[in-house]
C-alpha cells in the first residue's frame, strides 16, 4: 500500500507540475467532466468506508452475520462505482476526449483508471470476505483478515477523495 501511495503521490505532483504549465487548457477540459458523476461516486466510496467501518467492528463483537451483510453492501457500492465510472468513461470518449486527445485527459484516465483498478480489487477483496472464505474451521472470523482488507479499502477511499477535487473541482 505504501508503493500505492507513492506512486499516485508522484502522479498527483506530475499532473499539478502539467496544470501549472497550461492552466488554461486543463481547465477547459475539466469543464468536460460530469462532476455530478465524480460526486456521486464519492458519495458511494464515503458510504462503503463506513459499511467497511461497521462490518470490522461488528465482526470484532462477534456479530459475524451482520458484518457479512455489511460487506455485502460496501461489495454493492464497489460495483456501483465502476457502474457509474464506465459511463463516465462512455460519456466522455463519445464527447471526444481521449486519452492523448490534451494533456489533462492523459492524467485523468490514468489517475481514474488506476483507481478504477484498485476498486476492482478492493471489491473482490471484500467479496471473498463477505463469502465466508476467510473463517477459521472452528466457524469464527478472522478479523486481522478483515482488518487488512479494510485498510486495503479505506486506501482506495482515500485516493478518491484526493482524486476527485484534483480533478473535478480544483482551478
Amino acid at each position: 500500500m505504501l508503493v500505492d501511495l507513492l506512486f499516485f503521490g508522484l502522479l498527483f505532483v506530475s499532473f499539478a507540475r502539467a496544470r501549472l504549465k497550461d492552466p488554461r487548457g486543463f481547465d477547459q477540459a475539466q469543464d468536460r467532466l460530469v462532476t455530478g458523476i465524480g460526486f456521486a461516486n464519492l458519495l458511494i466510496l464515503l458510504t462503503s468506508s463506513w459499511l467497511v467501518a461497521v462490518a470490522v467492528r461488528c465482526a470484532r463483537h462477534g456479530e459475524v452475520q451482520v458484518a457479512r451483510r455489511l460487506l455485502i453492501a460496501a461489495v454493492a457500492s464497489g460495483t456501483a462505482f465502476v457502474v457509474l465510472k464506465g459511463l463516465e468513461y462512455y460519456l466522455d470518449v463519445s464527447a471526444g476526449a481521449g486519452f492523448v486527445s490534451q494533456r489533462f485527459f492523459t492524467y485523468y484516465f490514468v489517475l481514474t483508471g488506476l483507481h478504477c483498478l484498485h476498486v476492482i480489487v478492493g471489491t473482490l477483496v471484500l467479496a471473498k470476505l463477505a463469502d465466508g472464505s476467510t473463517q477459521r474451521s472452528d466457524g469464527s472470523g478472522n478479523v486481522t483478515r478483515l482488518e487488512t482488507g479494510a485498510t486495503f479499502w479505506h486506501l482506495v477511499d482515500l485516493l478518491w477523495v484526493v482524486i476527485f477535487p484534483t480533478l473535478y473541482l480544483a482551478r
